[in-house]
Order: C-alpha cells, then sequence, then structure tokens
C-alpha cells in the first residue's frame, strides 16, 4: 500500500489491536502458569512432542511479533502508544536505513505464525473429525469444552 493517510489509520488501528493481543496473550501465559496443565496421559509420544513443539513456537512468535513491531515503528522515528494511549518508551534509536529489513522480518513472522497456527488448528481438527477426540484434545481446546 501506498504511503497515504489511510495507510496511517490502518497502521494506527493494527498498532491498537497488537498491543490488545499481547496484553492478551501475557494474561493468557499467567493464566496457564497458575492453572495445571490439562491430564495428557493418554496421548501418545508424538503427539505430546508435536504438541508442546507447536505451543512454544506460537507462544515464542505472539511473544516476539509485538516486540519486533515496536522494535520497527521505533526505528521508523514514530511512536508506540499502548491502546492508543500510553507511550512505550524507547527501546531503539530511530534508524531509517534498517526500517526496511525490519518490516521485511515482521512480515516473514506473520507468515510463519499463520503457517504454525494453521499447523495447530490442523491437529485440533484431527482430533475432533479423525481420531474422533479419543484423547480429549478437541474437548480442552474449544471454548465449550470441559477441562
Amino acid at each position: 500500500m501506498e504511503f497515504s493517510p489511510t495507510k496511517i489509520s490502518f497502521i494506527g488501528i493494527h498498532k491498537i489491536i497488537g498491543t490488545i493481543i499481547f496484553a492478551l496473550i501475557i494474561a493468557r501465559l499467567v493464566w496457564r502458569f497458575i492453572n495445571r496443565k490439562p491430564n495428557s496421559g493418554d496421548l501418545s509420544l508424538i503427539h505430546k512432542i508435536f504438541s508442546r513443539v507447536a505451543h512454544f513456537i506460537l507462544y515464542a512468535i505472539v511473544i516476539f511479533i509485538p516486540i519486533q513491531g515496536t522494535m520497527m515503528t521505533q526505528a521508523g522515528g514514530f511512536n508506540v502508544n499502548i491502546l492508543g494511549i500510553i507511550s512505550v518508551p524507547k527501546i531503539i534509536a530511530t534508524n531509517k536505513e534498517m526500517y526496511p529489513t525490519f518490516v521485511e522480518f515482521h512480515y516473514i513472522l506473520m507468515i510463519i505464525l499463520t503457517i504454525v497456527f494453521l499447523l495447530h488448528l490442523s491437529g485440533g481438527l484431527y482430533h475432533r473429525f479423525i481420531i474422533k477426540d479419543k484423547f480429549g484434545a478437541w474437548n480442552r481446546m474449544s471454548f465449550w469444552g470441559k477441562n
């Protein structure tokens, strides 16, 4: 998208939504550490490994993307505000030469996040429809399921 007032508006909305999602992810991590993990004793070792790796990658990326996005924005000479209100302190100096590299890296991380999310979703659908949730994984993942 070419530089325009519309693009600036979209980026502003993106930053607000991004900071909200980042706050929700931090809350989710706190929740996960406070509450015990569901029993996965019946799962095969390969299921447990894939599950742990997928969760680790998902959490790492969703935590790193907003930090990297903040650095990208600040390298471009712009401020980052949480919910559009509270200004985030500078963690990187303005560096217009590095800005395009940050933008490209941000895009690559988004692609990786999308792929890992789709793999994770596929795993959930596999549990639900192929093996008929014999381990209760879908039930634990769904909003209406029981832990």
